[in-house]
């Protein structure tokens, strides 16, 4: 499992999405009903809609579990189209939070967790990584990743 010690920006964040879209299959945004959901967040989930899996309520989604709430994850194919509507929204990987837009980006492989996010605390981890990932990882200018 590696762990990230800085917020991917900019070019780093398109690269990280590029490894990402290239690895995984699927990926979630979550939408909490206790905070407020922007207009800039709607849309984001209106744009992802063609690319929608499923949309179920829970409680926890990789790297988070509510006490008491329970949240709105959407879960999204991994296509080269919903990468643009990502890299359109936002220029950093910690920039996912609510009200602005959906929370906590998250990728699967296979069903299983690939990289789990929860922007606000600014904490990103990965698992599943087959060597050429974690090569790829490393090897990005500016990612400060760390085995944990």
């Amino acid at each position: 499992m590696y762990s990230l010690n800085n917020n991917p920006e900019g070019q780093v964040y398109k690269e990280l999405l590029d490894i990402a879209f290239d690895a995984c299959d699927e990926f979630i945004l979550v939408q909490r009903p206790d905070m407020d959901f922007e207009e800039s967040a709607q849309r984001i989930i209106k744009l992802l809609e063609p690319f929608l899996i499923e949309k179920k309520k829970s409680r926890s989604w990789p790297g988070t579990t509510l006490l008491e709430q329970i949240a709105d994850v959407y879960r999204y194919r991994a296509d080269k189209e919903a990468q643009k509507i990502l890299l359109e929204a936002t220029e950093s990987l910690y920039s996912w939070v609510q009200p602005k837009l959906p929370e906590d980006l998250c990728f699967f492989k296979n069903k299983n967790t690939w990289m789990s996010s929860t922007a606000h605390e600014r904490q990103c981890d990965f698992e599943s990584l087959s060597d050429d990932e974690v090569l790829r990882l490393k090897k990005l200018s500016g990612l400060q990743i760390r085995k944990i």
